[in-house]
């Protein structure tokens, strides 16, 4: 079914009753509310054509109020180049009014008319004798919406804008564009005052999207202007506002789920108090819309992988998550886990953690600890060691769940990676060793980046990667071969995206507790890094995590100070609020830095004789 948008619901059934079983391919460059709900719901598949034909240029619009000499130049100056143009005017009644005023004001023009109500054979014979270059400008209604391919006409001027859809507004422009020339559309309307909320959206939109291959995102404007109708009835148009948008997609989720036979978890309601911001702030998203969107989808969020997406996507878009919105993500990733144990809230109060209730019953369950929801955050013991060992005593009697939280800490400093989704046979990337899965945490020493890779592989360069795989550390080297040009991307496919793999065995020697958290992220940094973070230095540091990656205070400084001391460390690293009080029995044994966070730890071991690719993100 082409021009899928010009037939109405039992149109389209009625055809597909022709058989019995038939497959429907419907193809629209602006699908209509109706047809685009039911696919981005799941309920169809949908693929979107985005290369444009050859040569195809944007069609430069113009939207405003009517204005006669605007007209004029519109018109001469198309006919000046050799072009020619469409003017719509969509009344029958008035259309020979219409060309008569038009040929006063530009009577070195010819024009030609046409309509719908005119016999066939003379509006053939009218449209033919344009299509020969017989006149100058057609004067239409909409009958050129769809169907004419000339491309010599690539100027466009709609009379009344305001009085015609979104769809058929992107579909009229259609019309021009399509050649090598840069083609003017003129999207007119009476008087600002006299235009509908509706028809200012739509008009903005028409601006706005002027890109080649833009009619779908006019299709999503044109969706939620008018709403996605009623999926189960003939309506192709309208809003759910009685029943309410989240229990509606909520519920339209659900039965597409039942109806494919997936199954689909029903959702624990997890309570969390944590006294800390978390929202997101005017300075960071400025639209209302875009602010409350975001919450949304935080909050539909079903599993931990689909957070991260959101939260890596969030990122890219926006620039660096403020410290409101990282609390935010964490808060909802806090929840989905502590759904997992069966835990019914959680209360964060003064570092310290409340989670009730929780059955211990199963031996999935006993393997999930706190700290891997809650930031990392434990209490007592100690640690010292360098940034790539560690190794020194302390009095706790688990490191597991402060490792949890330290690894999430330190992938988040560390940034996101490109993680392998497939491999074809005989590529470069096959041939350096790349596998599916693979995260690639560097690009010759840089923040991985693709265009990077295609960039060497162009200029007949190897790419040095360093590569997270299983908990290892792997450096391949990826080298263009002939035959030339180089596949994209090596002849991989990757996802960018926080790196979620288990963090990597370290040297732990007897180091345990809470206040490992900060040389455990410090740690994990430098291994996924390339270089050497403490500079060839032994570093001391101590300090438990809190939200956000802040370092917090610990307890038994003294005895923290004295295996400093005893170790030769070149710096003792600890918690700035901690920092004057420790200061008179530490001078003249070991050098005290404070930090607030594990990143202002990364910044004074890079300005202090580190030598990593994360110093130079």
């Amino acid at each position: 079914v082409d021009e899928e948008q010009r037939f109405g619901v039992k149109q389209k059934e009625l055809l597909r009753q022709l058989r019995l079983n038939v497959d429907v391919l419907a193809l629209s460059a602006t699908p209509i509310p109706r047809t685009l709900q039911m696919s981005l719901a799941g309920m169809r598949d949908i693929s979107v054509i985005e290369t444009p034909p050859e040569g195809r240029r944007p069609i430069r619009t113009h939207v405003g109020e009517y204005d006669e000499e605007l007209v004029k130049q519109a018109l001469e100056r198309e006919a000046a180049r050799g072009g020619q143009s469409f003017y719509l005017h969509n009344r029958v009644e008035t259309i020979e009014d219409a060309a008569e005023k038009l040929q006063q004001m530009c009577p070195e023009l010819r024009f030609i008319v046409a309509h719908g109500q005119m016999r066939e054979r003379e509006l053939e014979e009218r449209m033919l004798s344009f299509l020969a270059g017989d006149a100058d400008v057609l004067v239409a209604t909409t009958i050129i919406e769809s169907g004419l391919d000339i491309p010599q006409a690539n100027t466009l001027i709609i009379e009344r804008a305001d009085a015609l859809g979104l769809a058929q507004l992107y579909q009229i422009r259609g019309r021009v564009g399509r050649s090598d020339v840069v083609a003017h559309a003129n999207l007119f309307y009476p008087d600002h005052s006299e235009l509908s909320a509706e028809a200012r959206a739509r008009l903005a939109t028409l601006a706005d999207h002027t890109e080649l291959g833009a009619g779908f995102a006019i299709a999503m404007r044109d969706l939620e202007i008018r709403g996605a109708g009623d999926l189960l009835g003939a309506e192709q148009s309208g809003h759910v506002a009685a029943l309410g948008f989240e229990l509606y997609v909520e519920m339209l989720g659900e039965a597409v789920a039942e109806l494919s036979g997936q199954r689909r978890p029903v959702a624990r309601p997890v309570r969390v108090d944590a006294r800390i911001d978390a929202y997101v702030p005017g300075s960071y998203i400025a639209a209302e819309a875009l602010k409350i969107d975001l919450h949304r989808r935080i909050a539909l969020s079903e599993s931990e992988d689909e957070l991260r997406e959101l939260e890596a996507a969030t990122e890219d878009r926006y620039g660096p998550l403020p410290e409101p919105v990282e609390n935010l993500f964490r808060i909802q990733e806090a929840k989905h886990s502590l759904a997992l144990v069966g835990a019914d809230y959680l209360v964060f109060r003064g570092g310290r953690a409340t989670v009730g209730p929780v059955g211990l019953a199963a031996a999935e369950v006993r393997e999930q600890t706190l700290a891997q929801w809650v930031w990392g955050h434990t209490f007592g013991g100690g640690l010292f060691g360098t940034a790539s060992s560690v190794a020194a005593s302390s009095r706790a009697e688990t490191l597991s769940d402060t490792a949890a939280g330290a690894w999430i800490t330190a992938v988040a400093v560390v940034g996101p990676v490109l993680e392998v989704t497939a491999v074809r046979p005989a590529t470069p990337a096959e041939r350096a060793g790349l596998l599916t899965g693979d995260a690639i945490v560097t690009i010759d020493g840089r923040q991985p980046v693709r265009q990077t890779l295609d960039l060497n592989l162009a200029t007949g360069m190897s790419s040095q990667l360093r590569v997270y795989r299983g908990g290892q550390i792997i450096n391949l080297d990826l080298v263009p071969r002939a035959p030339w040009p180089q596949p994209a991307g090596g002849g991989a496919t990757y996802v960018r995206r926080v790196l979620t793999s288990p963090p990597p065995a370290l040297e732990m020697g007897k180091v345990r507790g809470g206040s490992a958290g900060l040389v455990l992220a410090l740690a994990y940094i430098d291994v996924l890094t390339v270089g050497d973070l403490t500079g060839h230095r032994l570093i001391a540091a101590t300090g438990a995590l809190g939200p956000g990656g802040s370092v917090d205070p610990v307890l038994a400084y003294d005895a923290k100070v004295d295996a400093s001391a005893r170790a030769g460390a070149s710096f003792f690293l600890m918690p700035r609020a901690d920092l004057s009080a420790v200061e008179p029995f530490a001078r003249g044994r070991t050098s005290l830095v404070g930090v607030s966070s594990v990143k202002e730890a990364v910044l004074w071991l890079c300005a202090n004789g580190g030598v990593s690719s994360v110093c130079t993100r």
